[in-house]
């Protein structure tokens, strides 16, 4: 694959290629324990940066000061995990984006940071 197929993300030396859905994605989550099931350890959530998310639509949320991946209801949160309780939406909850798509690990190629300084716009300093 040519360099130029790639999309360069800042993701701790990571790039990843360049597909219709990861396009749409402004940064990029790792799943942690939380989100095991229905996704995998070494999988990341690509989120597209908004101030909100439509009911029914999984979104990147910071709750005491924390970000969690939710499902957004009209009056609460809910988790993907049916062990954790609902959250009361308030102004203390906001929305740093929507969840666009899945990137599974085996699609991540890991890069030295020597590397990484061929990115575009990624060159050394002068």
């Amino acid at each position: 694959m040519a360099k130029k197929d790639w999309l360069y993300k800042e993701m701790k030396g990571t790039l990843l290629a360049q597909s219709d859905i990861n396009v749409q994605a402004d940064f990029v989550v790792p799943i942690d324990d939380t989100l095991v099931p229905p996704y995998r350890h070494g999988d990341y959530l690509l989120i597209r940066a908004q101030p909100d998310v439509f009911e029914g639509e999984l979104g990147l949320f910071i709750i005491n000061g924390k970000s969690h991946i939710k499902i957004r209801e009209e009056k609460f949160l809910t988790s993907l995990n049916s062990n954790v309780p609902p959250v009361p939406l308030d102004n203390t909850v906001q929305c740093r984006g929507k969840v666009v798509g899945r990137l599974n690990a085996e699609c991540v190629e890991k890069i030295k940071p020597a590397e990484k300084s061929n990115a575009p716009g990624q060159g050394p300093e002068q």
